[in-house]
């Protein structure tokens, strides 16, 4: 949910600031069909007490797993950097450069994801609900068979930069 106002429950949680301690998440994918694309960077800054304690930014390389051809994933790259321009720095060259096992990654954040929500701490993602949200559910339902949503009174959207 987008707090655009201090609804009464967000209040009760929050209080009518800011909180200190949120978990900012970001991420970049070949399109916007949760069921189709992929994530190919994810990263986040994790502030406890309004200090940033961690932070962490890591690019997926589909390129050697069997769930993608690679002329697929070479066009989709490569058209997103004609949509974004050349601020896109995803190309395929790079991806398998500095690319990790996207399945590792994947997990590692399902659980950094669960034990927050666990914590009843909130995230903020720029167009988080109508981008990362669904990519991070489509991906993690199609390779690690495990659903996914932002809490709900617990997603800040913002229309900047997170840190």
């Amino acid at each position: 949910m987008i707090i655009n106002d201090w609804d009464q429950v967000f209040t009760q949680q929050y209080g009518h600031d800011f909180p200190g301690t949120y978990l900012c998440v970001d991420t970049e994918f070949t399109g916007s069909n949760e069921r189709d694309d992929l994530i190919v960077e994810i990263g986040h800054t994790m502030g406890e007490d309004g200090q940033v304690v961690d932070e962490m930014n890591v690019v997926l390389n589909w390129y050697p797993t069997k769930h993608v051809q690679e002329s697929w994933l070479d066009y989709k790259l490569n058209t997103m950097r004609h949509v974004v321009g050349t601020g896109w720095r995803l190309t395929p060259a790079v991806v398998k450069e500095e690319g990790i096992d996207p399945i590792k990654a994947l997990r590692f954040y399902y659980k950094l994801f669960a034990t927050w929500t666990k914590r009843g701490l909130p995230f903020v993602a720029q167009n988080g609900m109508t981008a990362d949200e669904r990519l991070l559910r489509g991906n993690f339902n199609r390779f690690l068979n495990k659903p996914f949503e932002f809490p709900a009174n617990g997603y800040f959207g913002t229309g900047g930069r997170c840190k």
